[in-house]
Formats: C-alpha cells, sequence, structure tokens
C-alpha cells in the first residue's frame, strides 16, 4: 500500500511537471529557442518581468522619493511607454499575474485532488486549464491595448517582441525543471 501512495505521489508531481512543460512549451517550435513574434508565452513572461521591475522601480522611488520623476521616466523610457502610464501598466500586470497564480493554485489542487482520490488524471481536465490560462493572457494583452495610448502600445508592443523576446528562451524539459 504504501507502495503504491508513493506511485501515487510520483505520478502526480510528473503530471505537475507535464502540464508546466506543456502550457510553456510553443504550440509548434522551431529552430530558434526564443518563442515567436507575439506569442502568448512571450507575454506571460512579460507580465510576471514586469510585476517585478515595478516592484524594483518602486523600491528605488521609495528609498530616494525627491528622484520619483526620473525613476519612472527612465523606466517607462525603457518600456517605450510614457511616464505617465507606468503605474497603469503595473496595475495591468499585477491583475493578470495575481490572476494566473489564482489559476495555477487552483489547478494544483485539483490535480493533487485527482490523484490523491485514486482517479486516473484526464488530459482534458490539464487542457481546460491551459484555455484559462491563455484567456487570462489574452485579457492582459486586451487590457494593455485598449487602456495605454496607441504610442505607449507600439512601444510596449516592440519592446516586448524585440529586446524582451531576446530574454526568453526555450530549453530542454530537462534543463527547464528546478528541483
Amino acid at each position: 500500500m504504501d507502495h503504491y501512495r508513493k506511485g501515487l505521489k510520483r505520478m502526480s508531481v510528473a503530471a505537475l511537471i507535464i502540464w508546466s512543460l506543456v502550457t510553456l512549451a510553443p504550440a509548434q517550435q522551431t529552430t530558434s529557442t526564443h518563442p515567436a513574434l507575439d506569442a502568448s508565452d512571450l507575454y506571460l513572461s512579460f507580465f510576471f518581468f514586469h510585476e517585478d521591475f515595478a516592484k524594483w522601480t518602486e523600491s528605488r522611488v521609495t528609498a530616494n522619493p525627491s528622484k520619483e520623476t526620473q525613476f519612472l521616466n527612465s523606466s517607462a523610457k525603457f518600456l517605450g511607454i510614457s511616464p505617465s502610464e507606468f503605474r497603469t501598466l503595473e496595475a495591468i500586470t499585477s491583475q493578470t499575474t495575481a490572476s494566473l497564480r489564482a489559476l495555477s493554485a487552483e489547478a494544483q489542487t485539483a490535480i493533487q485532488a485527482i490523484l490523491k482520490s485514486k482517479k486516473t488524471l484526464d488530459p482534458a481536465t490539464l487542457a481546460a486549464y491551459d484555455a484559462r490560462r491563455q484567456a487570462l493572457i489574452q485579457t492582459g494583452i486586451d487590457q494593455m491595448k485598449a487602456t495605454l495610448s496607441p504610442q505607449s502600445w507600439q512601444g510596449l508592443s516592440s519592446y516586448i517582441n524585440n529586446q524582451h523576446r531576446q530574454n526568453v528562451k526555450y530549453g530542454s524539459p530537462a534543463a527547464s525543471v528546478a528541483y
């Protein structure tokens, strides 16, 4: 019986790893190790990057409030957006990453419950979570497009598809898994 539980636990971990790899892998990987232009995984990466970048910018402002304008201008320029829209982008990013984290936690809990009940993990369940993840990413993209000025959206889109994209690389699954 203990051997059976260990097997279930291994299957659970494997299922979570596979789900993560499948949902993070490009639909059709080309010879490039970078995601395609405007790929949802590219935007997924950007949302989490920007969340950290905004926190870093805010920590600089907190440490030296007299230079707030300078820091916001510099950070906005880096992203290709208007300084007045930096905080707007930060709000969109925060909401999107929070929703993605909540979905991930929900998926992990559901998968654990399925495996704990000794039922077979249905691929349709994983596909449904992936569809919801894709929808959350698209909602974030749509919010950026609708909320940012056309000039800021153009600058940000250029940043994401050029500079940011060059820092996003797909590796072999074995190299991507952290234990």
